[in-house]
Protein backbone atom coordinates (compact mmCIF):
# COMPACT_ATOMS: atom_id res chain seq x y z
CA UNK A 1 0.00 0.00 0.00
CA UNK A 2 1.03 3.57 -0.60
CA UNK A 3 1.87 5.49 2.17
CA UNK A 4 0.86 9.26 2.41
CA UNK A 5 -2.08 11.09 1.54
CA UNK A 6 -4.05 13.15 -1.62
CA UNK A 7 -3.88 17.13 -0.75
CA UNK A 8 -7.15 17.92 -3.26
CA UNK A 9 -3.83 19.05 -5.76
CA UNK A 10 -0.94 16.41 -5.42
CA UNK A 11 0.29 13.16 -3.66
CA UNK A 12 1.91 14.02 -0.54
CA UNK A 13 4.06 10.68 0.29
CA UNK A 14 4.33 10.15 4.02
CA UNK A 15 7.95 12.62 4.68
CA UNK A 16 7.08 14.17 2.10
CA UNK A 17 6.81 18.15 2.20
CA UNK A 18 4.81 19.98 -0.69
CA UNK A 19 7.31 21.69 -2.43
CA UNK A 20 9.01 17.83 -3.05
CA UNK A 21 8.08 15.83 -5.74
CA UNK A 22 5.11 14.39 -5.68
CA UNK A 23 5.51 10.46 -5.74
CA UNK A 24 3.30 9.21 -7.31
CA UNK A 25 2.36 10.75 -10.01
CA UNK A 26 -1.19 12.87 -9.43
CA UNK A 27 -4.58 10.26 -10.41
CA UNK A 28 -5.54 10.58 -13.78
CA UNK A 29 -8.60 11.03 -12.74
CA UNK A 30 -10.76 11.13 -9.41
CA UNK A 31 -14.72 9.55 -9.63
CA UNK A 32 -16.45 10.18 -6.42
CA UNK A 33 -19.17 7.09 -6.13
CA UNK A 34 -21.54 6.36 -3.75
CA UNK A 35 -21.57 2.46 -2.99
CA UNK A 36 -23.92 0.57 -0.47
CA UNK A 37 -23.00 0.12 3.27
CA UNK A 38 -22.54 -3.20 2.79
CA UNK A 39 -20.84 -3.22 0.41
CA UNK A 40 -18.20 -1.25 1.78
CA UNK A 41 -16.77 -2.79 5.38
CA UNK A 42 -15.66 -5.55 3.06
CA UNK A 43 -13.93 -2.63 0.64
CA UNK A 44 -12.65 -1.29 4.39
CA UNK A 45 -10.94 -4.85 5.50
CA UNK A 46 -9.08 -5.23 2.44
CA UNK A 47 -11.57 -8.62 1.08
CA UNK A 48 -12.97 -6.55 -1.88
CA UNK A 49 -10.97 -6.27 -4.42
CA UNK A 50 -13.03 -5.53 -7.40
CA UNK A 51 -16.05 -3.26 -8.27
CA UNK A 52 -18.51 -4.13 -10.85
CA UNK A 53 -19.88 -0.96 -12.24
CA UNK A 54 -21.74 0.58 -15.58
CA UNK A 55 -19.02 1.78 -17.67
CA UNK A 56 -20.60 5.00 -18.69
CA UNK A 57 -17.57 6.71 -16.89
CA UNK A 58 -14.69 5.44 -19.10
CA UNK A 59 -13.25 4.05 -16.27
CA UNK A 60 -8.74 3.19 -16.43
CA UNK A 61 -6.39 1.62 -14.64
CA UNK A 62 -4.63 4.30 -12.72
CA UNK A 63 -8.25 6.12 -11.98
CA UNK A 64 -9.00 6.54 -8.13
CA UNK A 65 -12.50 6.02 -6.83
CA UNK A 66 -13.99 7.50 -3.72
CA UNK A 67 -16.56 5.79 -2.48
CA UNK A 68 -18.99 7.11 -0.13
CA UNK A 69 -21.11 5.01 1.85
CA UNK A 70 -24.89 6.19 2.93
CA UNK A 71 -23.61 6.17 6.33
CA UNK A 72 -20.77 8.66 5.47
CA UNK A 73 -18.15 5.77 5.46
CA UNK A 74 -15.44 7.20 2.64
CA UNK A 75 -12.90 5.12 1.02
CA UNK A 76 -10.10 5.85 -1.31
CA UNK A 77 -9.11 2.95 -3.59
CA UNK A 78 -6.92 2.91 -7.08
CA UNK A 79 -7.73 1.37 -10.37
CA UNK A 80 -5.37 -1.63 -11.08
CA UNK A 81 -7.22 -3.37 -13.58
CA UNK A 82 -10.42 -2.56 -16.12
CA UNK A 83 -12.07 -5.59 -17.43
CA UNK A 84 -14.39 -4.37 -20.33
CA UNK A 85 -17.72 -5.94 -21.44
CA UNK A 86 -16.16 -6.95 -25.03
CA UNK A 87 -13.10 -9.03 -23.26
CA UNK A 88 -15.81 -10.75 -20.92
CA UNK A 89 -18.99 -11.55 -22.61
CA UNK A 90 -20.49 -12.87 -19.51
CA UNK A 91 -20.88 -8.68 -18.41
CA UNK A 92 -23.80 -7.62 -19.03
CA UNK A 93 -22.93 -4.71 -22.24
CA UNK A 94 -22.09 -1.76 -20.71
CA UNK A 95 -20.56 -3.14 -17.54
CA UNK A 96 -17.07 -2.96 -16.43
CA UNK A 97 -15.25 -4.75 -13.48
CA UNK A 98 -12.80 -2.64 -11.64
CA UNK A 99 -9.77 -4.34 -9.86
CA UNK A 100 -9.00 -2.27 -6.92
CA UNK A 101 -6.56 -1.95 -4.23
CA UNK A 102 -7.24 0.41 -0.94
CA UNK A 103 -5.87 3.25 -0.32
CA UNK A 104 -7.02 4.56 2.86
CA UNK A 105 -10.92 4.54 4.01
CA UNK A 106 -12.40 6.81 7.05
Amino acid sequence: MIAGHWNGERWIDSGSTASEPAKPPPPKRLHELKIKDDFIHPVISGEKKAEVRKNDRDYQAGDYLLLTSGEGTRCLVLVTHVLHDYDFKELPEGFCVLSIERIFCR
